[in-house]
């Protein structure tokens, strides 16, 4: 099984992760979409759901025997993997705007931003139950992201501004009749 594939920032390579039923490992690849040739970053015990932050680092969680997982990056050439620096133990999923200047990730159920300049760690959304996945608009002024409805209802679909946290929701999916939309999964058009 492969996981979603991350864009290089230069946008001529993916990184995915293939789940090696029989090793019962993960292992991080990298594809040249030109020649189509991939290659091994790395193994490990932990799933990987990897991002390619904007220094051309391919970041993910690892729980390493840990409680909470904590975020990992590496080369993609293979080298250098060591535990990111700025983030705390269980932050998740880092994704950056597009001019690279903020990050969104996951904290405690949350969204937080930072500026990459050394700027101070913001939440942006907490709600009752946890963020489960999210995105950036093309012009980094938002975040679209999902989470589980409140009240024992489907998945709802909120949108946060990026720099004062003002909230509205999109979607409220109730369950009816044992059925919802599977809305957990979100992303932005590039001409929105």
């Amino acid at each position: 099984m492969a996981t979603a594939p991350a864009w290089s920032p230069d946008s001529r390579r993916l990184a995915y992760s293939l789940w090696l039923w029989h090793e019962k490992r993960s292992e991080l690849c990298v594809v040249e979409l030109a020649t189509k040739e991939w290659k091994h970053v790395i193994y490990t015990d932990d799933q990987i759901y990897p991002v390619w932050s904007p220094s051309n680092k391919i970041m993910f969680s690892l729980y390493s025997g840990e409680a909470v997982p904590r975020l990992f990056q590496v080369d993609p050439d293979g080298q250098g993997l060591q535990e990111c620096a700025g983030f705390e133990p269980g932050d998740s999923e880092p994704m950056w705007t597009s001019d690279g200047t903020k990050v969104v990730f996951g904290r405690d159920g949350g969204l937080v931003v930072r500026d990459e300049g050394g700027g101070q760690s913001r939440v942006i959304s907490r709600r009752k139950a946890a963020a489960i996945q999210w995105a950036i608009a093309p012009d980094g002024q938002k975040v679209v992201y999902t989470c589980q409805g409140t009240d024992g209802a489907g998945f709802e679909v909120f949108v946060v501004d990026v720099n004062d946290g003002s909230t509205r929701q999109l979607v409220r999916n109730p369950i009816v009749h044992d059925h919802e939309v599977d809305s957990r999964y979100v992303s932005w058009s590039p001409w929105l």
